[in-house]
């Protein structure tokens, strides 16, 4: 059985900010396995290894909102209703939906993080990343 993980990949200017954060927390902490989580908003696991492509418009916003799980700490979203929905339509076991931000620390944030464009993307687990597989 392949192990795959449903997320939501966010616009560019999300992407960007996301990244900055990353970087700035690399800074302060000197923790390497903040670029090891990927930047998406993980939906949750599924043994689906292909599916039809969509894109979504959900008006998401991310603010302190951290939650520290066995993989590491979760940002979560303010209003992740919309997020369940999605896990029940594709047939995933609800369980915690957000961006992964580090396996180790977390942080105070400035601003809150906005997206309003995500596309429905597969990954794979692989080594101590993830591989987008569509």
């Amino acid at each position: 059985m392949r192990e795959c993980i449903f997320a939501l990949m966010c616009d560019k200017e999300c992407e960007k900010i996301l990244y900055q954060l990353r970087k700035n927390l690399f800074k302060e902490t000197g923790d390497e396995t903040i670029f090891s989580l990927p930047p998406f908003i993980m939906l949750g696991k599924t043994e689906k290894t292909s599916f039809d492509r969509a894109h979504f418009n959900f008006n998401l916003k991310f603010e302190n909102n951290f939650t520290l799980t066995n993989i590491g700490y979760l940002l979560k979203a303010n209003d992740d209703n919309k997020l369940k929905e999605l896990q029940k339509s594709l047939g995933i076991e609800e369980g915690p939906t957000g961006i992964y931000f580090s396996k180790k620390n977390s942080f105070k944030m400035n601003n809150p993080i906005v997206t309003k464009h995500q596309r429905l993307v597969l990954l794979k687990p692989y080594l101590d990343g993830f591989t987008l597989l569509q």
